[in-house]
């Protein structure tokens, strides 16, 4: 099982990055997999289908949403 999961996000909040995707970490065991209706970017056409929503922990109190390409059983076989 890993215990961070490497993707490549193509926006944060329902605001799509203008450029390439970026590439961020998410800890496997506090992060929730979410479904999205395949969710298509103005700049590349990117069809997107699973958001990755870190759970707060500590001080951190913010659930941003971070759009991906995966759906939830990708998500899930990639966590392990």
């Amino acid at each position: 099982m890993a215990n961070i999961l490497s993707l490549n996000v193509y926006g944060i909040n329902n605001q799509m990055f203008k450029t390439a995707p970026q590439r961020f970490g998410f800890p496997v065991q506090n992060s929730l997999f979410r479904e999205v209706e395949g969710v298509v970017t103005a700049t590349s056409g990117t069809r997107l289908y699973g958001i990755v929503q870190p759970l707060p922990t500590g001080l951190n109190i913010e659930q941003p949403q971070f759009y991906v390409v995966e759906t939830v059983a990708q998500l899930a076989t990639l966590a392990g």
